[in-house]
């Protein structure tokens, strides 16, 4: 793969637009109905009673987050020989995701599907595309895991957070981690993320590619700044 192809049309500002637009309505039809089951009176005055200063800084920050993980899909795309997208098209390839993510109730799985789409046009397989779809999404879930885990450990230290609610943090992270590396280990890879069998090995082996991907990821320095975008 080369220099960076182009998406055809169907995914360009004013798709992403309507769908941004469509997601808003949805979150608006939610928060009616959340106001219709709560009261009206209650929904008012937990608005009337926020702090303006936080509204605008959770905006901002929701600003990075799609710049964040813009640069993450962006890296997924070039990492290993792939082509080089332009900031513009993986914003849009993001948003796109993201607005059928809150239009769908489909567990995130109709922003998968975009990016899926969007690797395969841009030359990708279609195993070479769902590793890196499953994969760039372990390595932001990694992040998230390993903040989930700080904050368990200093919520338990500080008796913030009673056990029940912390150990599975402290447990799980950890032996996520651990069978990830197993899996992936040098020698063991290779069998592992081979296509063959039925479709549950299919399906164990494309987690894996996926696993192995992101720990390749995060030993070259091609990989590493994907970090910085999961991070935000």
């Amino acid at each position: 793969m080369s220099e960076a192809p182009r998406l055809p049309a169907g995914i360009g500002w004013r798709a992403v637009l309507l769908g941004l637009a469509a997601a808003l309505v949805v979150a608006a039809v939610v928060v009616g109905g959340i106001g219709k089951l709560a009261g009206f009176d209650e929904l008012r005055r937990a608005l009337r009673e926020g702090e303006p200063s936080w509204l605008l800084l959770a905006a901002g920050s929701q600003v990075l987050v799609f710049g964040g993980y813009a640069a993450v899909y962006r890296g997924a795309v070039a990492f290993e020989g792939g082509p080089r997208i332009g900031r513009g098209l993986s914003l849009r390839v993001v948003l796109a995701a993201f607005a059928l993510t809150q239009t769908i109730a489909a567990a995130g799985a109709a922003g998968l599907a975009v990016h899926y789409w969007a690797m395969r046009r841009l030359g990708f397989g279609p195993r070479q595309a769902a590793v890196r779809v499953i994969g760039f999404n372990t390595l932001v879930s990694l992040v998230f895991g390993l903040v989930g885990f700080a904050a368990a450990l200093l919520a338990l230290v500080a008796g913030d957070a009673p056990p029940a609610l912390a150990v599975p943090w402290l447990v799980g992270v950890p032996v996520l981690v651990g069978a990830a590396a197993w899996f992936t280990a040098p020698g063991r890879a290779e069998r592992w993320a081979a296509a063959r069998g039925g479709w549950p090995r299919r399906a164990l082996a494309v987690g894996v590619g996926a696993a192995w991907w992101v720990r390749r990821a995060l030993r070259s320095p091609g990989g590493r700044p994907m970090l910085v975008g999961a991070g935000a």
